[in-house]
């Protein structure tokens, strides 16, 4: 097993810090500990994959639920599937 020296730890975060454009001088980005990492670069750089999924929703005709917050779900029907699993709490004590 190798050993650790506090030191090189202490002094590895210290370089992180001083590398770092997000964080100020005691290694925080606002109130949270700095990890060192820009998401916001690397959401820009995934946008137009996630753009692209999103468009492949929509035109499969996918629509939001009446909340803006809902599930998204699939083309409006009243259809229901035949078979959906129930379950009541006397089959959790027949379990037993």
């Amino acid at each position: 097993m190798p050993d650790f020296d506090p030191d090189d730890i202490w002094a590895a975060r210290a370089m992180a810090i001083v590398n770092c454009p997000l964080c100020d001088d005691e290694g925080y980005r606002g109130t949270v500990v700095c990890d060192h990492v820009d998401y916001a670069a690397i959401a820009e750089r995934n946008r137009p994959k996630v753009q692209a999924v999103l468009d492949a929703i929509r035109r499969r005709g996918h629509q939001r639920t009446d909340s803006d917050s809902g599930p998204l779900i699939g083309p409006q029907s009243d259809e229901r599937p035949e078979s959906l699993p129930t379950y009541t709490p006397d089959q959790e004590s027949a379990q037993k």
